[in-house]
């Protein structure tokens, strides 16, 4: 489910101006980020914690210099949503193009 682009904006009501935030998982286990000024790339691992009440998924994300690991979970309403563990983070949709 993770596989695709996910986006998510702090703009309550988004425009053509508005700055995205911009996660592309891809299948083979390797990622990219944009968050309109900073750009990663890097691979990704997923784990499960059945034990954590809230974020059941964490994702550990190995990129150039660092690594850092996001706790998510996916609302089960439509359109669905991953919301991450990072206060500093927006809402991600996952984009249908």
């Amino acid at each position: 489910m993770i596989v695709g682009t996910w986006k998510g904006t702090f703009d309550e009501w988004p425009t053509a101006d508005s700055i995205y935030w911009s996660y592309t998982f891809s299948a083979d286990g390797t990622y990219s980020f944009t968050n309109g000024t900073t750009t990663e790339a890097g691979t990704y691992t997923i784990t499960s914690d059945p034990n954590n009440n809230y974020y059941h998924s964490s994702m550990q994300l190995t990129f150039d210099g660092g690594e850092r690991t996001m706790q998510f979970y996916f609302t089960t309403t439509n359109p669905v949503k991953m919301i991450t563990d990072d206060q500093t983070d927006p809402t991600y949709l996952k984009s249908l193009v």
